[in-house]
């Protein structure tokens, strides 16, 4: 049912020249968090293969959901590696590991590291040349500063990310 969804949007994507991207999700089952749809890189990447080979062209792509691969205690050198270049997008939030939460990255830390493998994301995206889009999602570390901070919590978001820009870079 979802193959024949997709598939069903592509021409009308090519049509306005875009990209359709399938993202890792957690799934919550009575208040437990568990690997959701796409949430394997080795699924994701043939659901990725198989609807631009239905397709043939380029036409689907892979959003990376850092706080995602948080949730579900996985590797993300490993999981960019296998995703390599079907990776256009990654959404940059931190949180403690076992919630859900859209955090500044580097803003959460548990017993003074953080719970968020920064270094491996940035290695693995490294070494697949990535060169997409980089999204922050800071949702909830806006929403608990006063308004009248949160000029400055913008330009730290910035600094935050042109950090990995650099990094990946």
């Amino acid at each position: 049912v979802n193959r024949e969804f997709y598939l069903s949007l592509a021409d009308l994507a090519r049509q306005n020249k875009v990209m359709i991207l399938l993202e890792n999700q957690c799934r919550d089952i009575n208040g437990s968090l568990h690997r959701g749809i796409c949430a394997d890189a080795c699924e994701a990447a043939l659901w990725v293969d198989s609807l631009n080979a239905a397709c043939g062209e380029e036409r689907f792509g892979f959003c990376m959901d850092v706080g995602a691969c948080s949730l579900c205690g996985q590797n993300m050198r490993e999981f960019s590696l296998t995703l390599g270049h079907r990776i256009q997008a990654v959404i940059l939030r931190d949180l403690d590991g076992s919630r859900e939460s859209s955090r500044l990255p580097f803003t959460y830390s548990g017993f003074e590291r953080s719970g968020t493998d920064w270094l491996g994301l940035i290695r693995g995206l490294r070494e697949i040349g990535f060169d997409g889009s980089l999204i922050l999602d800071f949702s909830t570390t806006a929403a608990a500063f006063s308004p009248l901070l949160r000029p400055q919590v913008l330009q730290l978001a910035r600094a935050v990310g042109e950090y990995f820009k650099w990094q990946i870079g």
